[in-house]
């Protein structure tokens, strides 16, 4: 009994080790997708990425905006002219020096007034691309919780077989001592030891499988949360679902990122096939220039100019460039349309079968609750009778493996239906770092009373033999 409170006490220490500074309260699921969803590095690089792709909304409104640049010099200039006197009716040749300093600066404006809808349609492709680019982003944060949601609960399961195996390890240590001393005083007979030191062994294989699990779990939600698990709510409550799979396709179907992405990527390609037919119009623009020297020359003292006026240009023949342009984006617009059908189809058919699994899970939870109970109970009267002599040492160790297979069932079965949950919100364009808040009060009632804090299970030490 001490060195079982021992291994408790160890147990709790390394629990509040594992995290610096961890606190004792439990981390509840909302805590770690807050986590998540603030720090994460894949998230940060969907919003930068997002950053980045916004900018193309208002590089298309430039192109529809006056343009508008100004140049200036400076120069210093040493000049001989050497000028035939003839011109002038007189014999020979004039030789002359200039030294000019040429000062010249210009403004010229050139404002698009019509260009074949070009920049409307570009105006018009940004935005499609950058709400694309925010459905992209959405969809990575869901994807990145519901990972860590099913990385939070398979720490939780995992610590949960872990500690059965524990526990199952300690009884059978004690059920080998028991048979022991019964074959010592002539009571069973030294198959009875055998089979109790043979589940023994293979109870300790358990878990130290059970502890690599728990340990590759830990790892996995360090790798999505940043930190080491420390006492994990271990029951939450499920989240609230959709009343029906009908209501569910129908919130994906205007929800589901995926399918957000593949429709705005549909009409920016549209766009770009509209773009391409606009070179075929000609662009239209007003002009205008202001341009002032001083020094121009060695015969212009000063120069002053302003002009405006309107400038055209209409394309003629282009080798067949226009027109080949054309049908690439046409080509990749009807590509664009199929993925939308296609991914329609993949959205339905993930909901469907999220939709199934967690009906599947749920009952899964109830049958093994109900095995748990009876194999408790059973374990209990197999004991009992052993001690009248009515049962056999294996009867009990049957028994016990027996309760320890349905409480490992159970805790994978509240696993999986955790992680179901949570898919189908996923799934449907629904989950958020509030999805562990919004149980009903049916589901938080039920819960309420099976919940405790989970402790990470220590390294059992074996026991001299």
């Amino acid at each position: 009994m001490v060195g079982r409170m021992n291994l408790v006490a160890l147990g709790l220490a390394l629990a509040a080790g594992f995290v610096p500074g961890a606190s004792a309260q439990a981390e509840t699921l909302h805590d770690v997708l807050t986590i998540v969803y603030d720090t994460n590095p894949t998230i940060r690089a969907e919003r930068k990425r997002l950053r980045a792709v916004s900018e193309a909304d208002d590089q298309a409104w430039a192109g529809a905006l006056p343009q508008i640049s100004a140049n200036g010099s400076l120069t210093r200039v040493d000049q001989d002219q050497t000028v035939n006197a003839a011109i002038f009716g007189q014999a020979g040749s004039t030789t002359q020096n200039f030294k000019l300093n040429p000062k010249t600066a210009s403004v010229s404006g050139e404002q698009p007034i019509f260009t074949g809808f070009r920049n409307y349609h570009a105006i018009k492709q940004a935005g499609a691309q950058v709400r694309a680019a925010a459905a992209q982003l959405i969809a990575a944060e869901q994807q990145v919780l519901n990972e860590a949601v099913a990385a939070y609960f398979d720490v939780v399961r995992d610590m949960a077989v872990y500690n059965a195996n524990a526990s199952n390890v300690e009884v059978l240590r004690s059920q080998r001592r028991n048979a022991q001393v019964r074959f010592d005083v002539g009571d069973v007979t030294r198959t009875d030891v055998l089979q109790a030191e043979a589940r023994l062994a293979g109870a300790k294989a358990e878990l130290a499988g059970a502890k690599a699990r728990l340990t590759g779990s830990r790892a996995r939600f360090r790798e999505l949360v940043g930190a080491m698990p420390g006492t994990l709510e271990p029951d939450p409550p499920m989240p609230a679902l959709p009343a029906s799979e009908e209501e569910a396709q129908a919130f994906a179907r205007e929800n589901a990122p995926q399918t957000i992405v593949v429709r705005e990527e549909e009409k920016a390609s549209r766009r770009q096939y509209y773009i391409e037919n606009s070179n075929y119009y000609p662009t239209v623009s007003l002009t205008a220039s202001y341009t002032y020297a001083d020094e121009a020359s060695s015969f212009v003292q000063r120069d002053e100019q302003f002009a405006y006026g309107v400038r055209a240009t209409v394309p003629l023949f282009q080798g067949g460039l226009r027109l080949s342009r054309s049908r690439q984006a046409k080509a990749l617009n009807e590509r664009d349309k199929s993925r939308v059908i296609a991914t329609d189809r993949q959205v339905e058919a993930l909901v469907s079968s999220a939709w199934e699994q967690v009906y599947e899970a749920r009952t899964r939870i109830e049958s093994a609750r109900a095995q748990v109970d009876a194999n408790e109970l059973a374990l209990k009267g197999v004991k009992r009778e052993a001690q009248l002599g009515a049962r056999s040492t294996l009867d009990v160790l049957n028994a016990e493996q027996e309760f320890l297979n349905a409480t490992v069932a159970l805790a994978t079965a509240k696993r999986d239906a955790q992680v179901a949950s949570y898919s189908l919100l996923a799934a449907i364009g629904a989950l958020s770092t509030d999805a562990a808040l919004t149980a009903t009060a049916a589901q938080a009632g039920s819960a309420e009373g099976e919940r405790a804090d989970v402790e990470v299970a220590p390294t059992v030490e074996t026991e001299p033999e």
